[in-house]
């Protein structure tokens, strides 16, 4: 044999064993998959899917929000002039704000009541449970969001709306706070 028929025999029977010796790796992961017990989670209980679509609502209207604030407080810090140059309608951004607050707060009373009605989340859904809290309690802080509720509460119809959401709001943040409380101090 020739050095260069010998050289093709060789790297022909090395590729051979290489190829084999990856079909037959492939063959014991898939067994050792096949093995091993698979992580399945738990059958979760139909409020808990619940849950999740509305905390999925109140992140979204939250971020929604959120986007909406910093222009409302570019706004509410520019002159009139300023405003006018540049096209803002300083009016209708504190309309849109209180609507969306609105139905922001009527979600997370929702929450709060499913809260209290189940008293317990899962870890998960606890922890952006609590984040929510935290960000609406923030959201509502703002001097912003005071002067866009009371700009729009000069519609007759938004006004008894946005008090029967504020009022759900508040009576159901209030059984949750005491309850919070009450956990702190056992």
């Amino acid at each position: 044999m020739k050095l260069g028929q010998f050289k093709v025999v060789v790297t022909v029977i090395l590729t051979l064993l290489m190829g084999l010796s990856a079909a037959e790796a492939a063959n014991k992961k898939a067994l050792i998959k096949m093995r091993q017990p698979k992580k399945v989670s738990a059958v979760s209980k139909s409020w808990q899917r619940e849950v999740v679509n509305d905390l999925y609502a109140a992140t979204a209207s939250a971020e929604n929000m959120d986007s909406q604030l910093e222009p409302l407080m570019n706004a509410s810090g520019f002159s009139f002039w300023q405003k006018w140059k540049r096209g803002i309608d300083e009016a209708s951004l504190q309309r849109t704000f209180s609507k969306d607050l609105k139905g922001h707060l009527q979600i997370m009373a929702t929450l709060f009541e499913k809260h209290a009605q189940y008293k317990k989340f899962d870890r998960v859904s606890e922890f952006e449970f609590q984040n929510l809290v935290r960000r609406s309690d923030y959201i509502l802080s703002l001097p912003v969001s005071r002067a866009a509720i009371e700009k729009s509460m000069e519609t007759a119809k938004f006004a008894t709306d946005f008090k029967v959401a504020l009022a759900t709001y508040n009576k159901e943040r209030v059984r949750f706070d005491s309850k919070v409380i009450q956990l702190a101090q056992k």
